[in-house]
């Protein structure tokens, strides 16, 4: 369903900030950052290796206080039920973290933490790919 959802956004939403605009109106011309080639030279040509990082996920609670992720149901708060919450996967440490922020002037709250075995190791992330995130809109998405 990706391939749809992502033409559908692309193409079609407007999202209240971009004033009637849809995305792709608004990144035309507007180039996207690749990789120089050294970089490019680091990257595997097969199966990529889980590294070291955090992977955030968007999902609302559904009636039953669950949310659904990465094939598996997990529960959040029956307090929840009908809200968006964001779970983020510590791929070192093996953790699923869930947070919610009730209204746009608050601060993330951490509902719970759990454990998320993975079946293969995680790297370390190479030193050629460390981005630092100091931009404000940076660091105002990532939990404190």
């Amino acid at each position: 369903q990706a391939p749809h959802f992502l033409r559908w956004y692309l193409q079609v939403y407007d999202p209240p900030a971009l004033n009637g605009l849809t995305p792709l109106q608004v990144r035309q011309g507007t180039s996207l950052r690749g990789f120089d080639p050294y970089r490019q030279a680091l990257v595997p040509t097969t199966h990529l290796p889980i590294t070291a990082g955090y992977i955030h996920f968007m999902r609302k609670v559904d009636s039953s206080a669950h949310i659904e992720l990465l094939n598996e149901r997990w529960l959040v708060h029956k307090n929840l039920i009908g809200c968006y919450v964001r779970a983020t996967l510590n791929l070192a440490d093996q953790q699923l973290s869930i947070w919610h922020k009730p209204d746009e002037l608050a601060s993330w709250r951490r509902i719970k933490t759990r454990i998320f075995r993975l079946k293969e190791p995680v790297h370390d992330l190479l030193p050629a790919f460390t981005f630092k995130h100091n931009c404000t809109r940076c660091r105002e998405y990532y939990p404190a």
